[in-house]
């Protein structure tokens, strides 16, 4: 009984001490922090490009260089999506309105160099955000490069048991993470799919709503789903109804497939804790909770697996 109490009481000391740490670190070591964020998800690629027999430092080019470009691609074709939206909205509302009378205009002018200054501002701000960017790109790209050596002094300078924990905790956070936009990325395809069948007007935009909303816990797309169909049926739209709940059934059925075979049982974390694990995350890491309240739980899960073995 003792040495059970002995054990809660150190694995919560240990918990309150990693909070302390990561605090620390998101307050003076955020961009050491991101970097080694990316430069864990960008690892099994890179460990991919080796077996392959690239080196490393070509392993590492590739991967990177990859990303890269597939963001800058995405993110064009994004922008490039979101101002035909807003021309055709600005478009159908013109069309609704009267055109804005030329004193109205005249009134606005002085206005002009508010919207200047705060033009100039807001231009020095992205500079200096894009410069950030680019110092946590440069650091994770250096991690990337001495990943295993790193690891590897890491280990043998704290070597003991609750560091092994740590790195393991860290490693299944990160193929978490990675399963979990994999299949953000499969469910967003089958819901645009979907609400085309369905005939359903902007069925790209509230596709990708649906799909940044698969990546919460719990309650995910059905945010969307649910109160539409319930319009839908109010309205006596009948087949819109039946077709959305339907869809949404489909893709939990598929989605709960291929996370259990991605996943796996020993990796999955239950709904109510997952979503304890982020509402508390949030309280004490704001934002950064979304990662690191379920890290705390795979990683206090970790001590607790070391724990009852010692027992």
């Amino acid at each position: 009984m003792k040495s059970n109490l002995r054990a809660i009481l150190k694995i919560i000391i240990i918990d309150i001490i990693v909070i302390i740490i990561l605090k620390l670190c998101l307050v003076f070591l955020w961009p050491f922090l991101i970097a080694l964020l990316i430069s864990l998800l960008l690892e099994p690629m890179i460990k991919k490009l080796i077996q392959i027999k690239f080196s490393r430092n070509i392993a590492v080019t590739i991967s990177y260089a990859s990303i890269i470009v597939t963001i800058f691609i995405l993110s064009f074709v994004f922008i490039k999506y979101i101002l035909g939206e807003i021309n055709i909205l600005y478009n159908s509302l013109s069309s609704k309105f009267e055109i804005v009378n030329l004193n109205s205009i005249a009134k606005s002018i002085p206005n002009f160099q508010n919207y200047t200054g705060l033009l100039l501002n807001r231009t020095f701000v992205t500079i200096n955000n894009l410069f950030d960017v680019f110092i946590v790109l440069l650091i994770s790209i250096i991690l990337s490069l001495d990943f295993d050596k790193l690891v590897s002094n890491f280990i043998t300078s704290f070597e003991s048991k609750y560091t092994i924990c740590l790195i393991n905790a860290f490693i299944k956070l990160t193929s978490i993470t990675l399963i979990e936009f994999k299949l953000a990325f499969v469910s967003t395809i089958l819901t645009i799919v979907g609400f085309y069948i369905l005939r359903i007007e902007n069925a790209l935009t509230i596709g990708l709503i649906c799909g940044i909303l698969d990546l919460l816990p719990v309650l995910g797309p059905a945010l969307v789903f649910i109160p539409w169909s319930v319009i839908a049926f109010i309205n006596k739209n009948y087949f819109l109804s039946v077709g959305l709940i339907s869809l949404y059934i489909l893709l939990q059925i598929i989605r709960e497939v291929l996370q259990v075979k991605m996943v796996g049982n020993t990796l999955k974390i239950h709904p109510i804790i997952s979503l304890f694990s982020l509402y508390a995350g949030v309280l004490i890491f704001k934002l950064w909770g979304i990662i690191f309240g379920p890290f705390m739980v795979i990683f206090t899960k970790e001590l607790i697996d070391i724990e009852r073995r010692i027992l």
